[in-house]
């Protein structure tokens, strides 16, 4: 019986080229899309999951400051961990993970940079599921000279030499090699390469216990099983209480489970990139809308082939099918269409997976990936198979024998039926589409040329990561010898501005004793003529000056925001205290600037203050004359090269700095294009097989309303008149639709721009521009044919 009902289908898909060819199509492409945003999601929400013990692990970060705009840090106090371990019972284990920067490396003739160098404790091993190929994993350092390195690493520097036991030498120290890893897989925040044990940077730096440091020592708890995270939280904090003195009411520790660490942290610093919660349910919401296109479509295209079958359907029950033969005749037609799509949608998937990797930034790293992947494939071909056939199998089989081969099983035009409300529902989603995607430019377009107070235009950003004394003195003569140029206008350091992953806060009180009430306030270090070359406005008082010698000590100008936030109404001439070098000092205000971003416009202004503070430098913002980018360039790296000879030369545009805040959203707008073009595709698809039905439909029809002088618009206008009205009530459905979910979107923006109506008429407009063109194609080609052969049509 299997083997007719599939020889049955098989002849009825070819009998019916067109029709299949339109459903498979449609079909791939949306399973094709679900595949991949599938894939992503998976891998997006996977992160850490390669860690045996990943439910019992979690990260502390802390939170300074008790003020609107605390800060976030990822890192916390190195004397944490081993604390932790001794006091609290629940903590089985823990291990600090701290960056050493860039570190220059030689090994013979060879040299390297790296930038995965790490210092760790030895019980990472015992906490993650890292692995050695050589060394005794549960020894991993035998001294603090020791260093373990990852397979590719080793191989990258010791080619098919023996890497157990080879020297490497740095700056400060030589290593030498202990055990060989197996390479770090993509999802997982701590991609290393080269780890040193933690006891090495203790010898070096003898404070680095302290309790008064924190922001770089990234802290992982291994808790023991059935703990709980907010009791945990609450001993954690009391050891900060008994350890770090008056400042610990400024500071809360919590923890963070490590599997959300990479969708959820809103830490500042963390080890590496995050991941965007945002594209996980926006790309999740779209596979469902385009699978759901894609599924309507064959429902479709099967029930109004079904007018055409109604004689067969009549016949089959006449010599005796039933009508549980005839549904699965129907379904097996169903799942060969499917499994025709799916097959050539894991093929596309395998073609497109790459760019879409790269264009996302990600590399999918899972173990047993292609075991998941193919079951994904699978239930997607079980679900829509399933869903796309049932409907049409019973829709198709409950005619009555009689009645179909009367004729009488044909429906008319206007009647309603599911059919119209599946191409309503088709619209009304890519209009949706379509409006997200207009609207998303829009917002990513006011934010990127808005102004934000600041001048961002022509200004270079050179890298000062000064790690001495003596590179900070050079800075002034960097600075004067810049100046000697008449390309360039001005030069400054300064500490952070829009596009620069920075971020310092001190509290800020309006008495000396008052701890209480002390604020969090953001900070910046600037030099003397910063504003001025950024063209920031000063509201009241003066600009920092070289002649006010207490200017480069105790002297800030705050922003409008700081203003609300101290409750100052003559802010100008007061004296304030904030912490400086282990005291409380005092700092006297001698400006107020008005408020310019120093971070996304996502966010709100938020109150700071700024101070002279060549410690802080880790720009240098250079001001160059328009049209002279060249020429300035190339003097400033040759006097680069003159002044910090042993300091790379690094630098970026402001503007494309700021530009970068945005990249993500622009990410999203570049899907959202792609993904709304693609839903319109497969509605249209499904269009065109409807509308090709209808004309053949009533090819009778056209050929008797020609005979009688109806001419070819009039026959066009009498063929799209329906569709045109399904897409104008999908037009209707989805404005209000469109402007909840884009308003909702918005909410996350503190500066968002104006969305106006037009954007839904617009998007509109576009839906029955495409449809009109679709469904005019087979209805011109209908109004064109010869209405004497229209007449012989049977």
């Amino acid at each position: 019986m299997l083997k007719i009902f599939l020889k049955t289908a098989l002849r009825n898909l070819m009998k019916y080229k067109n029709f299949t060819l339109i459903n498979i199509s449609g079909l791939t492409l949306g399973v094709t899309a679900v595949l991949l945003i599938t894939m992503y999601v998976f891998n997006e929400s996977n992160f850490e999951n390669i860690h045996e013990n990943g439910d019992r692990i979690y990260r502390v970060n802390a939170q300074f400051g008790n003020g609107p705009q605390p800060m976030k840090f990822a890192g916390v106090m190195p004397a944490l961990g081993p604390a932790a371990k001794s006091k609290i019972p629940e903590v089985k284990n823990f291990v600090r993970f701290i960056p050493a920067g860039k570190v220059k490396l030689k090994f013979g003739e060879k040299e390297f940079e790296e930038s995965k160098f790490y210092y760790a404790d030895a019980s990472i091993f015992n906490v993650f599921s890292f692995s050695l190929i050589k060394g005794n994993i549960k020894k991993p350092f035998k001294d603090y000279n020791s260093i373990v390195i990852t397979q590719s690493t080793a191989g990258k520097i010791f080619g098919r030499k023996n890497p157990l036991g080879q020297i490497l030498h740095t700056d400060s120290q030589d290593f030498y090699v202990s055990a060989i890893a197996l390479d770090i897989p993509a999802n997982t925040q701590l991609q290393w390469d080269f780890l040193v044990p933690v006891g090495a940077l203790e010898k070096s730096k003898p404070d680095f216990q302290s309790w008064a440091r924190f922001g770089d020592c990234y802290t992982y708890l291994l808790l023991d099983k059935n703990s709980s995270p907010l009791l945990l939280d609450k001993k954690l904090n009391q050891l900060v209480k008994e350890n770090v003195g008056p400042m610990a009411s400024m500071i809360k520790l919590y923890t963070q489970k490590l599997t959300d660490i990479y969708l959820y942290s809103d830490t500042v610093f963390d080890i590496s990139p995050k991941g965007n919660v945002d594209f996980v349910y926006l790309l999740s919401a779209v596979a469902i809308l385009i699978l759901v296109i894609a599924t309507f479509n064959f429902v479709n295209l099967s029930t109004v082939r079904s007018i055409q079958r109604a004689k067969e359907v009549g016949l089959k029950k006449v010599l005796g099918a039933t009508r549980s033969s005839l549904i699965w005749q129907f379904l097996c037609e169903s799942f060969f269409i499917t499994f025709g799509a799916v097959v050539v949608s894991i093929l596309l998937y395998y073609l497109l997976n790459p760019i879409l990797s790269d264009f996302l930034e990600y590399k999918i790293d899972i173990p047993n990936l292609n075991l998941y992947f193919y079951l994904c494939a699978v239930g997607i071909f079980m679900i829509v198979a399933f869903v796309s056939g049932i409907y049409p199998a019973f829709f198709l089989s409950k005619y009555k024998p009689v009645e179909t081969l009367r004729g009488s099983g044909k429906s008319s035009p206007g009647k309603f039926s599911l059919r119209k409300v599946f191409v309503v529902f088709q619209f009304a989603l890519s209009i949706v589409l379509i409006s997200g995607t207009i609207a998303v430019l829009k917002q990513i377009n006011f934010m990127k040329n808005a102004d934000i107070g600041i001048d961002k235009s022509n200004i270079a950003l050179l890298s000062f990561p000064a790690s001495s004394d003596k590179e900070v003195n050079k800075y002034q003569l960097l600075k004067n010898k810049l100046l000697e140029n008449p390309n360039i206008i001005g030069v400054n350091g300064v500490y952070t501005l829009p596009g620069i992953n920075s971020q310092e806060q001190q509290t800020i009180s309006l008495t000396k004793t008052d701890n209480e009430n002390r604020k969090t306030i953001r900070t910046i270090g600037v030099d003397f003529d910063f504003l001025p070359m950024m063209k920031a406005k000063i509201l009241a008082g003066r600009n920092f000056s070289k002649e006010y010698p207490t200017d480069s000590t105790t002297a800030i100008i705050i922003n409008e925001s700081a203003i609300k936030l101290l409750g100052l109404e003559n802010p100008v001439g007061v004296t304030v205290y904030v912490p400086r070098n282990g005291a409380t000092q005092e700092a006297r205000i001698i400006g107020v600037v008005k408020d310019f971003n120093i971070e996304s416009l996502r966010n709100k202004v938020v109150p700071y203050f700024l101070y002279v503070n060549p410690q802080r430098f880790i720009n240098i913002a250079v001001k160059i004359r328009e049209a002279q980018t060249q020429p300035a360039l190339q003097y400033i790296k040759t006097t680069w090269a003159q002044v910090l000879p042993d300091m790379k030369f690094e630098y970026n545009f402001f503007e494309d700095s700021y530009s970068a805040l945005y990249a993500d959203d622009e990410k999203l707008a570049e899907l959202f294009t792609i993904f709304s073009i693609l839903a319109i595709i497969i509605a249209c698809l499904g269009l065109l097989g409807l509308s090709s039905f209808t004309a053949l439909m009533r090819t009778k029809e056209i050929g008797i309303r020609k005979v009688l002088g109806a001419n070819i618009p009039k026959i066009i206008f009498m063929l799209n008149k329906d569709y045109i009205r399904w897409v104008g009530i999908a037009f209707v459905i989805s404005v209000p639709a469109a402007f909840f979910i884009i308003n909702y979107w918005l909410q996350d923006f503190a500066y968002r721009t104006e969305i106006n109506w037009w954007i839904f008429v617009l998007s509109g407009g576009i839906a029955l521009l495409i449809a009109l063109l679709t469904v005019s194609f087979q209805a011109i080609k209908a109004a064109i044919a010869n209405p004497i052969e229209s007449l012989r049509y049977e």
